[in-house]
């Protein structure tokens, strides 16, 4: 059980973890640790997988907010200037995007391989149609084809709370 926990969630953990702190590195650390405090503490905390998922997006956050303030308190006393409690981080914005990117990819592994692929290069990997053409060794038609399938099955299927952010990621 506990290891389909930590494959299911360490990703969107490690990935939260990336866009707190902007260092893989240290996402990859911090996102093991947040695991290391569950498990020594999931007695406490309820088996419900909203419960455990906020355990761990909160023991990140709170990880990365403290890493924050000791460097700050650091800095304050080599520059003996004044400490500053700002937090430049926008945690309930990063979440939900985290959580989006989980929905979609749940979504994007439902469909056939080829799309699958198309998806992932075209949106994750930010691939040009030609690349992705000559990678797939497909036709330009065959793309357009598989990207229009895949999206319509991603805004046919995502979660109603996640739509709207995700037209605005896809159309800006």
């Amino acid at each position: 059980m506990d290891k389909l926990l930590y494959n299911q969630y360490f990703r969107f953990i490690c990935f939260y973890a990336y866009q707190l702190s902007g260092d893989k590195n240290l996402a990859e650390d911090v996102a093991q640790e947040a695991f290391t405090s569950y498990f020594q503490q999931k007695d406490q905390v309820s088996n419900h997988p909203s419960a455990i998922k906020s355990f761990l997006y909160s023991s990140v956050r709170n990880y990365i907010l403290n890493l924050h303030k000791r460097t700050q308190i650091k800095q304050r006393y080599w520059e003996k200037t004044t400490f500053k409690e700002e937090d430049p981080l926008n945690i309930e914005e990063t979440i939900l995007y985290t959580e989006l990117l989980a929905e979609v990819e749940t979504l994007i592994s439902k469909l056939p391989k080829v799309c699958q692929q198309v998806m992932r290069l075209s949106y994750f990997e930010g691939l040009t149609n030609a690349e992705i053409i000559q990678k797939l060794d497909i036709s330009i038609n065959t793309l357009k084809t598989h990207r229009k399938r895949g999206l319509k099955y991603i805004q046919n299927h995502i979660n109603p709370e996640f739509y709207f952010i995700l037209c605005s990621i896809l159309y800006p």
